[in-house]
């Protein structure tokens, strides 16, 4: 509850190292709501930040989600040049404009996938020209050792997107209730 994570972030180092030396936040005790949840945004960014994650229902962020991934269907949206700017390689491997990319199996082929990571265990992805869309929903903040998003969303992954899960995949998506795909 609260700025927990945060906390253990700031006394540990993990996963990241907290380059700042004010660390005598008046820390959120109780539960999180109408204010962004990422206490790194909230703390530092006054609570407004592109970074701070994905606010919305997951039919929302599917229906979002398959139309940047056909952006041609819905020309009333984004122009092309738009879209091509969104998805254009950044500046860093793995990374375009706001999403991080990465090569996924989709029917046995490599395929490039855009997915933004939210800090409370949301993650979108978007497998361009397709109008495949995935959303991975989680609570993980309230888990005693939070997992990364990362790690949810790569163990959850595969079977969204109609590969064969490990067994330890099949028990991440049990335990991760929510996941769904359009």
């Amino acid at each position: 509850m609260g700025d927990a994570a945060e906390r253990r972030m700031v006394a540990t180092g993990e996963p990241y190292p907290i380059l700042t030396a004010d660390r005598d936040f008046a820390w959120r005790e109780g539960e999180v709501t109408g204010s962004v949840n990422d206490g790194n945004c909230f703390h530092a960014l006054g609570g407004v930040s592109g970074h701070a994650g994905l606010f919305s229902t997951a039919d929302d962020l599917l229906t979002l989600g398959a139309a940047l991934a056909a952006p041609e269907t819905h020309p009333e949206l984004w122009r092309s040049e738009v879209v091509a700017e969104l998805f254009r390689d950044g500046p860093d491997a793995g990374q375009a404009l706001g999403w991080r990319s990465d090569s996924v199996a989709v029917a046995g082929r490599q395929t490039r996938l855009l997915w933004h990571p939210g800090y409370t265990g949301c993650a979108l992805g978007i497998v361009q020209g397709t109008g495949t869309a995935a959303v991975l929903l989680t609570n993980r903040l309230f888990a005693p050792e939070p997992a990364p998003t990362e790690a949810l969303w790569r163990t959850a992954l595969p079977a969204l997107l109609g590969g064969a899960p490990t067994s330890a995949g099949d028990q991440a998506l049990r335990d991760n209730e929510g996941t769904r795909t359009s």
